[in-house]
């Protein structure tokens, strides 16, 4: 598979969610590279890494779809499965054609060290938790994994048999890791896990989140600190009067809800009611400013009748939050929602979905209008190529285009928003010198 007389070419992708790129990215970081080349996915290589998901049908049928299209671009080739598919489907992998392995073991070590072995090379890297993630892509906003796995089990969800119990990462690695991402420059930094605000609950010591949270700006490495997905039962008082007076961590959050209806919450074995969810949210807004809120809520889960829909329905329209994520209920194997009767057909869960997701759009657009003639702080994801204007993310996750030539990636710049600009984005104008002293 590979000619001696260069490095051993290694092609990656990643499905599903920012814990899996995170993995993906840690294991470009532990390939040197007098030893290995990473090329893109759609060119010819030596091994093909498949960072699978399995959260739901599409989620399996995309990843078998990776493998395949590698095996078609080079026969030859290596191709590994990693991720969490192979964690309940590693028999059904195996039976694709080309695929060479099927890492079973979540650990990024056990793929580091096959892709060694594939390489004739001898294994010199130190575990996954003394990498200095120097390489994340070439993404503006890095994500760091500091918890994985999950015990909630709720009764339509995969992750917990894939991903295992949680475990978290030592705050000390987290902040050293911290620290060589601000050496390269970063701005901001996505922090992330499968349960992240689980973070040290089953670790020896008292720490929470929310000391986390205090140590990480009381660093003051990174200007700005974006949380990822959180579970209602985790936001608590204490982690919402650290974000409110953070001078890091950006006023965005985004909470799982799943359904606004407490019947299918129950069902779903969410642990929470509709009256929790709108008390958290309503907590977090009294004491962080400008905070803007997402959800994920899953449709067409079993047995949901067009009331419980429309429960869920009104929940969300009356709740000041500013977009959903939707996802149409998918059945997955050797859970309990998949073994239970009055399941939806596909067609109602794509009527469901449609009415959320114009609701999201509105929601989206009303938060937009109501942003028009503040101050925001931008940070740069895509330079202007004279066509196109320049791309930037608020503070409060809101996207941003200024026309300018001058941006560059990575830059913090302030802006102030004068219109929409594509359905639910804003356009802003870089403020002028004299008017940063006005930013109201």
């Amino acid at each position: 598979m590979r000619n001696s007389d260069r490095p051993f070419r290694v092609a990656f992708t990643a499905l599903g969610c920012k814990t899996n790129r995170y993995d993906a990215a840690t294991v470009r970081d532990r390939l040197p590279s007098e030893s290995f080349e990473e090329v893109p996915f759609e060119q010819e290589a030596d091994a093909y890494i498949v960072f699978t998901c399995t959260v739901t049908h599409l989620a399996d049928r995309q990843s078998r779809q990776f493998i395949y299209q590698a095996h078609n671009r080079n026969p030859r080739a290596a191709i590994i499965a990693a991720g969490c598919y192979p964690a309940v489907g590693a028999e059904e992998l195996r039976k694709i054609e080309g695929l060479t392995c099927v890492i079973e073991d979540i650990s990024t070590d056990t793929l580091v060290a096959k892709l060694y072995e594939l390489a004739g090379e001898k294994s010199k890297f130190e575990d996954e938790n003394h990498f200095s993630l120097t390489r994340f892509e070439d993404r503006t906003r890095p994500f760091l994994k500091i918890q994985d796995g999950c015990d909630n089990f709720c009764s339509y969800c995969i992750i917990p048999y894939t991903r295992g119990k949680p475990r978290s990462i030592p705050m000390d690695v987290i902040l050293r890791r911290l620290e060589k991402l601000a050496e390269r420059g970063y701005k901001e930094v996505v922090l992330t896990g499968i349960s992240q605000g689980k973070w040290n609950q089953t670790s020896p010591g008292k720490q929470t989140f929310a000391d986390l949270i205090r140590a990480i700006d009381q660093a003051e490495l990174i200007p700005r600190i974006r949380i990822s997905s959180i579970e209602p039962p985790d936001l608590t008082d204490e982690l919402i009067e650290t974000i409110a007076v953070s001078k890091s961590v950006c006023p965005h959050l985004h909470v799982a809800m799943q359904s606004g209806c407490d019947s299918v919450l129950a069902r779903m074995n969410r642990r929470y009611t509709s009256e929790f969810y709108h008390d958290r949210l309503k907590s977090a807004r009294a004491a962080i400013i400008g905070l803007y809120w997402g959800a994920d809520v899953i449709v067409g889960f079993p047995q949901e009748s067009d009331k419980e829909f429309e429960d869920t329905y009104r929940f969300i329209e009356s709740l000041d939050i500013q977009y959903l994520h939707v996802f149409p209920y998918s059945a997955r194997r050797n859970t309990p929602a998949a073994e239970m009767s009055g399941q939806i057909h596909p067609r109602t869960a794509r009527e469901r979905s449609a009415l959320l997701r114009a609701l999201s759009r509105h929601k989206r657009e009303k938060a937009a209008l109501a942003s028009i003639g503040k101050p925001m702080e931008v940070l740069i994801e895509t330079p202007s190529n004279g066509k196109i204007p320049a791309r930037g993310l608020s503070r409060d996750y809101q996207t941003v285009w200024i026309d300018s030539l001058e941006l560059i990636k990575n830059q913090i710049v302030w802006v102030r928003a004068e219109d929409l600009y594509n359905l639910w984005h804003l356009k802003g104008r870089l403020l002028k010198a004299e008017e940063m002293y006005d930013r109201s």
